[in-house]
């Protein structure tokens, strides 16, 4: 998988996205469920078509109880993660969402950059 040519990174990832949810025997339903998005959504995650986040990276790696790492860069060697409870997904994405929002956050202020320069910068409004 990872000596295929001509995979961009978003397309290896899916690759092993894919892998993993067939190890677990999970269908794109069921997957989709419990990741808290749309069949459609896990599929084109798969497909390389579109990216996850670093949240929705990381609630897939503990669906599919497999490290982020081995997600992103495979390693036999790495430990496998438990399943998160379906109740605590929203939870989850949640708080990953309100550290990365303050990890962006004091980097930026570390920097004394304003969000305008941060949005110039990265291209966005």
């Amino acid at each position: 998988m990872d000596n295929e040519p001509n995979l961009t990174r978003t397309q290896e990832i899916g690759k092993r996205l894919a892998k993993e949810r067939e190890e677990c025997e999970l269908t794109l339903t069921r997957a989709a469920l419990q990741a808290g998005v749309t069949p459609m959504v896990i599929k084109n995650f798969e497909a390389g078509k579109i990216a996850p986040s670093l949240p929705q990276l990381e609630l897939l790696a503990l669906l599919y109880r497999t490290p982020v790492g081995a997600l992103i860069a495979p390693d036999e060697n790495a430990l496998q993660n438990p399943r998160i409870d379906e109740k605590k997904i929203p939870a989850f994405i949640g708080l990953r969402n309100r550290i990365i929002a303050t990890t962006l956050q004091q980097a930026r202020l570390d920097r004394k950059l304003s969000l305008k320069d941060v949005a110039v910068s990265a291209g966005v409004s």
